[in-house]
């Protein structure tokens, strides 16, 4: 099964959203985009929150897609953040 090991880059969430749409080639566009979009999200949890290398796994089994977002961070404790009661990210 083809997979990318990315560090955790603002700008590795586009390649990690590109190597996904890449690996799907050739499944409905519709799923294409539904994966590279929730790829997208999964990535920016691990460039906001996990803040460990991450490795992305993607593939196609009977007309399905598959995407695996894995990051480093169960091993460790939650990251601390200070939130402002109306900041607009960090409930999800």
């Amino acid at each position: 099964m083809p997979s990318r090991r990315l560090s955790p880059a603002p700008e590795n969430v586009a390649v990690a959203r590109r190597f996904v749409r890449s690996v799907l080639d050739g499944v409905a566009p519709d799923l294409v985009d539904t994966a590279e979009l929730l790829t997208g999200e999964l990535m920016t949890n691990v460039v906001i929150h996990a803040r460990t290398e991450a490795e992305v796994r993607a593939w196609r089994a009977d007309g399905r897609a598959h995407v695996r977002v894995t990051d480093q961070r169960p091993d460790r404790g939650l990251v601390p953040h200070e939130r402002h009661p109306y900041a607009c990210s960090g409930r999800g």
